[in-house]
């Protein structure tokens, strides 16, 4: 029987008939693919929790967005009862500039014995459109937001 052999490849060193140790380069290979999986699993962490905050704040920014349009939207109503008081024969059909931003007051219908004030106002991908009915005296009767004005 031989002595002990010694070899660079294989550790540790066994006697000559049972080289059964596992080569030292491929204990490489499974680091390397662990290394691998841990990477790609704080990829995936990574890419979803931005995506989320992105996600988060574009409809923050809608939800603001949709409020601007609501004021504007008063803000044309306003305008319009306003020139009412001045000129009772106002008819709407008017773009007008508010702060930066416009809105457009629609033609102003007579239902007896109201008058109804349809207005929009749109920013960005937001919009609003209002209905407003006033009486005689030019008093709010109500408000609506509609879905799509004709």
């Amino acid at each position: 029987m031989k002595p002990f052999v010694k070899s660079n490849r294989y550790t540790p060193c066994l006697p000559a008939g049972r080289l059964t140790a596992v080569r030292s380069n491929e204990s490489g290979y499974l680091a390397i693919t662990i290394a691998l999986i841990f990477s790609l699993i704080a990829l995936f962490v990574s890419l979803s929790l931005g995506t989320r905050t992105l996600l988060a704040r574009l409809n923050r920014m809608e939800y603001v967005n949709k409020k601007i349009t609501l004021a504007l939207a008063r803000s044309c109503d306003d305008v319009a009862l306003l020139r009412l008081r001045q000129n009772p024969a106002y008819g709407g059909n008017e773009t007008v500039s508010v702060g930066g931003y416009t809105c457009t007051i629609f033609p102003i219908e007579n239902v007896s014995p109201n008058q109804v004030i349809k207005t929009k106002a749109v920013v960005q991908r937001a919009t609003t459109d209002l209905k407003m009915t006033v009486n005689a005296k030019l008093q709010e009767v109500s408000l609506e937001e509609l879905t799509i004005l004709p």
